[in-house]
């Protein structure tokens, strides 16, 4: 699969609309890396993604693209269906199920098949079946399967870590290999975005391993906790494909209990695009029914040429925000 190039400023404007699995964060097919030292809070926010994802709940204030994932836990155990259920909880306003399963439709593994073939064929059928056992429990409960359920999508795919992954290494062949395998996962009838969790050296500044371990990549976003005495945490985005480059984003942890025992969740943050408040109050002053000529109050730059790039830059940057859309050969305001 071929991905569009790098933004490499959060200023920079998109060519064309990209469809999003979270918006303004990671592009709906992909490889994304999520890179942090141990206790970081990467897996905390790697669950919180997953839980917004199989859901199609939104990610602190930005909307999410529903699809079902296969979360490869190759670290942590026991701890993972604990935070899952931490994490539901606080999805739903501490009212229990999201969707009447009495869990999040999530599947986890333990192991990652060594043939590329049969991890393909594991991901296709999982995809496959996954929404339709969840509706067929749902019909016989006699509840009513919500909308969020009712779509057919490849999986998210999630691997926690890459060097657990790799039989601990993160340099040499067997790591080169595991990457091209992941990005083999992607297309017909394999998974939409593999999302890999990855450690960074002892200085906490870089991932660990070969330069080689992010070049097919979509994505990189690095987790820091600056103290590990509070529950600040803040995710950077180091690069992303087709997209504008999203600005760091403040989030809290929080210990909490469930059952008997208690798990690091994902707690508080807002996540919300910086640049939808500008787009926003754009969106606003436009008639209900425009033509691309109404956004020419809104550019700035000189010379024809300029004009007309930073128009069409506007009007693309209000369309993937799902401010406007297109109807025959003039635009209307989405409702």
């Amino acid at each position: 699969m071929k991905f569009p190039e790098f933004a490499t400023d959060h200023e920079d404007w998109i060519t064309e609309p990209e469809p999003m699995l979270i918006e303004g964060l990671l592009p709906q097919y992909g490889v994304t890396l999520l890179v942090g030292e141990e206790e970081a809070g990467k897996s905390a926010i790697a669950v919180s993604w997953a839980a917004a994802i199989s859901t199609g709940l939104p990610w602190f204030g930005r909307q999410v693209h529903g699809a079902p994932v296969l979360f490869y836990s190759l670290e942590s155990y026991c701890d993972l269906s604990k935070r899952f259920l931490a994490t539901q909880w606080r999805m739903n306003d501490g009212e229990g199920s999201i969707i009447g399963t009495g869990s999040l439709p999530i599947q986890v593994r333990y192991s990652i098949p060594n043939d590329p073939d049969k991890w393909h064929q594991e991901i296709n059928e999982f995809g496959e079946g996954v929404y339709a056992r969840l509706k067929e429990r749902r019909r016989q409960q006699g509840i009513e399967t919500p909308s969020l359920l009712d779509y057919s999508l490849e999986p998210v795919v999630f691997i926690d870590t890459l060097r657990q992954a790799c039989g601990h290494q993160d340099r040499g062949q067997r790591v080169e290999e595991f990457m091209e395998k992941a990005s083999g996962l992607l297309g017909e009838d394999g998974a939409m975005h593999v999302i890999i969790l990855h450690h960074t050296t002892k200085g906490g500044k870089e991932y660990a391993g070969d330069p080689f371990i992010k070049s097919d990549t979509s994505a990189m976003y690095y987790v820091n906790r600056p103290s590990r005495n509070k529950p600040e945490i803040k995710l950077r985005c180091d690069r992303v494909k087709g997209i504008p480059k999203p600005g760091p984003i403040d989030l809290r942890i929080a210990i909490v209990p469930v059952e008997e025992n208690s798990t690091v969740i994902v707690n508080d943050g807002s996540a919300a695009p910086e640049r939808d408040t500008k787009l926003i109050e754009i969106a606003a002053k436009l008639p209900a029914s425009f033509k691309p000529c109404d956004l020419d109050p809104f550019v700035t730059g000189e010379g024809e040429n300029t004009q007309k790039s930073q128009k069409r830059r506007l009007r693309l940057n209000l369309e993937a925000a799902g401010l406007i859309r297109k109807e025959g050969d003039h635009y209307v305001k989405a409702a």
